[in-house]
This record gives structure tokens, C-alpha cells and sequence, in this order.
């Protein structure tokens, strides 16, 4: 993800975490879709900290905000959500996938639709990988 949103004075505008600050993307979920030659397959939703849910393994996949309770001391233990900062690229979150027996061989194509907002207005946005060729 590329957020080209101009950069705010990040301490005026009252930024303190990455979800805090003015024109960053902030992430609620992803969707995964996976086509198998051209036919939809697969389908996962993943919610990133501090919701992870069934994908808790991958809780480390994401850009995430870790602060300190306020005015509190360490340990710095409150998990924000994730958020792409303007004039950052990054990913959004990433996964990985082992061909594994008993899945269909073919031409797989994974679609991701990130879930988000931009300064409070939800915003979609969508990628797909190029085709990959899985056979056994």
C-alpha cells in the first residue's frame, strides 16, 4: 500500500499512535479470495490486532500500534489498530500459502480487499497477485 496523503504536523493534530494520525489508512480487516482457474475457492476475512480472532497466528503481519496505557508507566501493552502512515508504503498484512495435498491444481489468483478508514470515511481498497501455477 502507498498512502500519498500529505503529511500533517502530526504533533498539532494530537497523533499519538499510528491510528491517531491525520490522513493514515487505518485497517479493520482483510479479505482473501483465491481462484483456482478463474473459480472462487477460498475465502478468508483476517481482523487484525488487537481483534485478531481466528488468525491470531499472523497478529504480527500488520503495521500495529503498540502504546502505553495513559499516563500510565511501561509496560507499553495497549494494542492499537493497524494503520498506514501518509507517505508510507507498506503492506497491509502479510500471509503465505503451502500448496498442500488434497487442494485442486491449477492457476491460482489471490484477491485482497482491504477494509479501512481515512480520516473517519470507510475506504475499500483492492490488489491481486499475478497468476501462480500450483501443481503437485
Amino acid at each position: 500500500m502507498d498512502n500519498a496523503n500529505e503529511v500533517t504536523n502530526v504533533q498539532a493534530a494530537g497523533g499519538r499512535t499510528r491510528e491517531d494520525v491525520p490522513n493514515a489508512f487505518v485497517i479493520s480487516s482483510v479479505d482473501e479470495t483465491i481462484f483456482v482457474d478463474g473459480v472462487d475457492t477460498f475465502h478468508f476475512t483476517m481482523t487484525p490486532p488487537p481483534n485478531s480472532g481466528d488468525f491470531s497466528f499472523w497478529a504480527g503481519h500488520w503495521p500495529s500500534t503498540v502504546s502505553c496505557p495513559p499516563g500510565g508507566p511501561p509496560p507499553c501493552t495497549v494494542v492499537g489498530n493497524p494503520a498506514v502512515l501518509p507517505g508510507e508504503n507498506t503492506v497491509a498484512v502479510y500471509t503465505g500459502w503451502i500448496h498442500a495435498v488434497g487442494e485442486p491444481n491449477g492457476t491460482y489468483v489471490f484477491r485482497y480487499t482491504v477494509h479501512g478508514t481515512l480520516n473517519g470515511t470507510p475506504v475499500d481498497l483492492e490488489a491481486s497477485s499475478k497468476a501462480i501455477v500450483m501443481t503437485d
